[in-house]
């Protein structure tokens, strides 16, 4: 052992010990990618496509693919703001409140504390910052809580959609709604 290596052999002790251990991550790690992609061959060979308008018996319990626009007949309502959603899958209310956040800065075991405002979804409590004064946000609770709404008939052709379907479905738009638009409280 050199002056300039005093930890030699612990290293060479690592290096026995994590390489076979690296090799078994690796071994494992690519089973799982084998398998996965022999999965995926198999459901490439056994898909059929269909047609969404089209509902054949002969297709229960297959793997299918299909491609369509959703609809939904009936209207999603949020009760509390009294707005309509017509031919959604989902309505997404966000209700945010512009209030004080604290930062806190910590260097050379000092701490420092910045005050800024900030929109959150979520009440923050001002009585534990470190300080108060100039800095309070409202303590009382929010009238309206951000919420989900999502529609019970999805269709794709004549197709119903499981509720776990319509979780997956994505490209949302937003659209900015104030209270004194749509004449709510």
């Amino acid at each position: 052992m050199s002056k300039d290596d005093p930890y030699g052999i612990g290293r060479f002790i690592i290096g026995c010990f994590l390489v076979p251990f690296s090799l078994v991550l690796l071994w494992k790690n690519e089973k799982k990618v084998v398998t996965f992609a022999r999965c995926m061959d198999l459901g490439l060979k056994n898909v059929r496509t269909v047609d969404p308008e089209d509902v054949d018996g002969i297709n229960e319990f297959e793997l299918v693919h299909l491609t369509g626009t959703t609809t939904n007949s009936t209207m999603i309502l949020d009760n509390d703001l009294g707005i309509v959603a017509r031919n959604s899958y989902r309505l997404k209310r966000k209700v945010e409140m512009y209030q004080w956040r604290e930062i806190c800065h910590e260097k050379d075991g000092r701490k420092t504390f910045t005050y800024d405002h900030a929109w959150s979804e979520t009440p923050i409590n001002s009585n534990s910052f470190d300080e108060r004064l100039g800095h309070e946000n409202p303590s009382n609770v929010w009238p309206f809580q951000s919420h989900t709404f999502d529609a019970t008939t999805i269709m794709l052709g004549k197709f119903k959609l499981r509720a776990d379907q319509v979780l997956r479905l994505g490209r949302a738009s937003s659209h900015k709604v104030s209270l004194e638009e749509e004449g709510g409280p």
